[in-house]
This record gives C-alpha cells, structure tokens and sequence, in this order.
C-alpha cells in the first residue's frame, strides 16, 4: 500500500588527452575475440577507453561549451585560465575531464586529493612546488572546503585569490610569493562545501547521460579495447547496466574483455550475471536497501539505510541513494524512504 502511494602527494603528469530504460529483459549476445592484443606498454582498461581530446569526449554538451569558451578565452587574452570546480557524483567523468582541460589549456597538470591537502604542511609544499602556468588538479576537493575546515581553506584562498601563501616568519606575518596556476577541483559534494570556497570557481555541474550518448560511449570504448568485438546491440544492454555512468560501463566491458581473452567467446548475459548485475545495473546493497524498505512497509532513514547496505551515511547519501532515486525506486520525504512500485518490482525479479 505504502509503495503503491508512493509510486603521491605531487605526481606530476604530462598529460596527452575522457530516463532509466524499460525492464524488459535483454537477450545476451555473444561478444567475440578480435585480434590478438598487441604488446606494448601496459595499460589498464580505463586508461585505454577514456577520450584524450575534447572531440572524442562524448555528451555534456552544455559543460564541455561553457569550458571550450573559457579556455580559449583565457589562451587568447595569454591569461591564467580561471578556477573550475566540477561537481558530479561518483564515475561521470569529472578526473577525465580535468585532464581534457589541461590539456586543451595547454599547462602541466598536478594531481593529488583534498584529504591528501588536510596533512600537516601539505597545501603549503604542493603549491611551493607546482610548476608556473600549472593545472593544479584537487579530487574530492570537498575535503579543503567543507564547512568548518577554515583553517586550510583560509590558507588556500590567499593562493586561489593572489597566489601567494601567508604564512608566519620569526612571529611577523608573510606573504610568499607562488607560482601562477589553475584550481581544478572534483566534488561529489558542492552542496556541503563553504559558499566563500565554492564562490572563487567557475562552476560546472555534469549531469547524468543520456542513453543515447551512453551507447555512442559503449561504442567508442569498446573499439578502443584490443581482443573485444561487440555485436551491435550489446553497447545498449551495456548501457542499461552501468546506469549512465562511464566508469560502471568501463568497469562491464573491462570484465567482459578478460573473460573473452579466457574463453573465446562469452555471452554477455553471463558477463552480467558474474558481475551482480540486475536489470537496472543493481548491485547486492542497492537490493539490499529495497528489499529492506519493503520489508518496513513505511519510511526509514537514511542512517538504518546505510547500516543495512553496510557503508556510511556519508557514503550511502553520495553513492547509493543517488541511483535508487533516480532510477524511480524510492523516493524521499521528511519522513523518510519510502520504496515506490517500481521498487518492489526490482526485489522480486532480481
């Protein structure tokens, strides 16, 4: 009744550059052998299938303009391209496209992580060390800039602002000069981070892909993929299964290449199943969390949520709970989760 109401720190890379489907069941192809993998140096499935130009980056139509602008702005004027923030949940591609941006901008690119910054004397040693011009890439940049984390994010606006690191010499206060260089921070939590840290970057936001340019990405990643030959209508089997999200659908054709190179020949319906994969791309927790929510009959938190899905609210809100929305399985009121129809349907046929 209820459901039915509800219906490292400082690698430095030289960086060369990456409506939820119907529930009728797919019938799985056969995915077949190519030619041998050639030999040279390794790399890994993600590495070889993401776009190293902006004219192989597929969807984010409105992203990629807004970025193309300014950074054909900014090397037009010979300026310091302007901070970015990229916020997206987990797998849409914000690292790729930091790498892109760098690349298109034409600057050296450092990558190390907001948690990494948080270390005693890290923020000041990386920036004293970036080359000039830099891209200075920041994933999980929310771990700088969360509210109530002033004490490194004060520190960082100086340098975000002026380039300069203020600091303290023989009990006087000191500027020291920096190099200059570009933020690019990747979030999965804007929402959580200081407005006055949100406030000194540009802004965009990716969006979820739709189907259509997901199996055009299926496409591009798998003819990337030495010893992997799709049939044609296996990219949008694909694409249902990775939910929209190009690091699931990396993750499906990479399994689906190493089974290949072991048996031959592999039919994708097994590569599915090896890989816990319902319809809707559903993985054990999300089941989990449903079958729970049915099992109530009524609303429950976020927080019994994640203890059944065995992760952290944090992780459950971010990473979990997004999809299950999305996709039309639950929704949320102030009350609570509630499993809607279409919910119900997945736990008894998953």
């Amino acid at each position: 009744m209820i459901a039915a109401a509800a219906d490292a720190l400082l690698r430095r890379l030289g960086v060369h550059l990456y409506e939820v489907v119907d529930d009728s069941p797919v019938v799985a192809p056969t995915i077949g052998q190519a030619e041998p993998a050639q030999v040279g140096r390794p790399r890994t499935a993600a590495e070889t299938v993401r776009p190293r130009t902006f004219d192989e980056y597929i969807g984010q139509a409105d992203a990629k303009a807004r970025l193309q602008t300014v950074i054909q702005a900014a090397c037009l004027r010979g300026e310091q391209l302007r901070h970015i923030l990229v916020s997206a949940p987990h797998g849409l591609g914000k690292t790729t496209l930091a790498r892109l941006i760098a690349d298109e901008y034409g600057a050296p690119l450092v990558e190390t992580t907001g948690g990494q910054l948080m270390k005693s004397g890290a923020l000041a040693e990386t920036l004293m060390g970036l080359p000039d011009g830099a891209v200075l890439f920041i994933d999980e940049i929310h771990g700088v800039g969360l509210k109530g984390q002033s004490e490194v994010a004060e520190q960082f606006y100086a340098a975000l602002d002026s380039f300069v690191l203020q600091g303290m010499r023989d009990g006087q206060p000191v500027s020291i000069p920096l190099p200059s260089f570009t933020c690019i921070g990747a979030t999965t939590a804007a929402g959580r981070m200081d407005r006055a840290f949100v406030s000194r970057f540009l802004l965009v936001e990716l969006t979820d892909y739709e189907r259509e340019d997901m199996v055009q990405m299926v496409e591009a990643m798998a003819a990337k993929l030495d010893g992997l030959t799709l049939p044609a209508s296996a990219a949008g089997a694909i694409a249902d299964r990775s939910r929209m999200n190009p690091r699931q659908a990396e993750q499906i054709l990479a399994f689906a290449r190493d089974a290949v190179t072991v048996r031959g020949t592999v039919e994708l319906r097994d590569v599915f199943q090896r890989l816990g994969l319902g319809e809707l791309g559903l993985r054990r927790r999300e089941l989990t969390v449903l079958g729970h929510l049915q099992q109530v009959g009524g609303p429950v938190g976020a927080a019994a949520l994640a203890n059944m899905a065995g992760v952290t609210k944090t992780e459950y809100e971010d990473s979990v709970e997004p999809w299950l929305e999305r996709a039309g399985l639950i929704i949320r009121t102030p009350r609570g989760r509630l499993i809607t129809r279409r919910g119900v349907a997945q736990t008894t046929t998953s």
